[in-house]
């Protein structure tokens, strides 16, 4: 008995991207092409009649474009969305996020064909996409399961969270629960591709009362702020409580990494840090959260129901890392009980 193949539709306006898309694919035989759309209003009765595993969909395409499609796509046969996008139009790429759609890549080109490293990366998230169940929303009750627990001390704190697949969408409902006078600053490692996270930032600073932004050398840190890593570089806080970018090697794959991030936020805060992994392919930030842990620091992961992919809070909860594992909906409502602060009201 042979497994189901994955069945992808592929939706872009460009008879290149499509046709690239499918050498990627077809290279792979667990993988079937069952159709090709040049728009959106294309895409949709496409959907209804070929029920593909999943659906990689551009931004902007004539009759109908992406946004609209998803929309739609997910109000009549809710489908896993990839959506595919250039850098400059990351921002509109993010929105689609809010519409449905599960995680945001980078438009591929001839050279993925022959780079077979980006050819199975690209195919590992589309079959591990295709997988998730798709709901509209999360039946999340908002209520923590110890909401006794308080802070070990009192004085200036931080909350560092690593995410990577689904993450930025786990983001946006994470901030979206912090009030606009949350008085820590939040730092954050999120796996994205080059140029992209110009577009993030901007996307998630609808998404929040607070202050989003790119990290930069040596700012201190300031409350009520969300830091955002770079692509390439390694976000540390030093011990002065500023931002320290480095170049140092990859770990892992990645730069930046959740291990670094995590190790320099236990050692300069201690009992002081709240450390979070969301969810996300691989083990980033799974050790050195339990860093932050051994400093007497909150930590917490995701749980398995409300991750896109449950590999980073996984890791992190076998290696007994995480002091809490929390539906999404209810991480920021706990944080903010344990910091004896109140939920932001919508």
């Amino acid at each position: 008995m042979t497994d189901k193949k994955t069945s992808v539709l592929i939706v872009d306006d460009s008879a290149t991207v499509r046709d690239i898309f499918r050498a990627i694919f077809e290279s792979d035989p667990s993988v079937e092409v069952v159709g090709e759309a040049a728009n959106g209003e294309e895409a949709i009765r496409l959907v209804e009649k070929l029920k593909p595993s999943i659906i990689t969909m551009d931004v902007f395409m004539p009759v109908m474009n992406g946004p609209e499609a998803i929309q739609q796509v997910m109000a009549t046969r809710a489908t896993p969305i990839l959506v595919v996008t250039t850098a400059k139009e990351s921002t509109i790429a993010f929105q689609c996020l809010s519409k449905g759609a599960l995680e945001v890549i980078e438009k591929p080109d001839f050279k993925y064909i022959q780079d077979e490293s980006k050819r199975n990366s690209l195919i590992s998230k589309l079959k591990t996409l295709s997988r998730v169940p798709v709901v509209t929303h999360l039946a999340g009750k908002n209520r923590a399961t110890r909401a006794d627990v308080k802070p070990a001390d009192s004085g200036r704190r931080i909350v560092a969270i690593c995410s990577s697949t689904g993450g930025p969408k786990a983001l946006s409902v994470l901030f979206g629960q912090f009030p606009s006078d949350f008085p820590y600053p939040v730092v954050v490692t999120q796996h994205m591709y080059e140029g992209f996270v110009a577009g993030l930032v901007e996307w998630l600073q609808t998404t929040t009362p607070l202050k989003v932004k790119i990290a930069e050398q040596g700012e201190s840190l300031q409350p009520g702020t969300i830091y955002i890593a770079p692509t390439g570089k390694h976000l540390e806080i030093s011990m002065a409580e500023t931002v320290r970018l480095t170049d140092d090697p990859l770990i892992e794959g990645h730069r930046p990494s959740g291990e670094k991030l995590f190790a320099s936020v236990a050692k300069a805060f201690g009992a002081r840090a709240i450390g979070i992994i969301l969810t996300g392919m691989g083990g980033d930030g799974s050790t050195s959260l339990g860093q932050i842990k051994k400093a007497g620091g909150l930590t917490i992961a995701q749980d398995e129901k409300t991750c896109v992919v449950f590999g980073m809070p996984r890791e992190a909860i076998q290696k007994g890392s995480a002091t809490e594992v929390l539906p999404l909906p209810e991480i920021a409502p706990f944080v903010l009980r344990f910091l004896n602060r109140k939920e932001r009201v919508a």
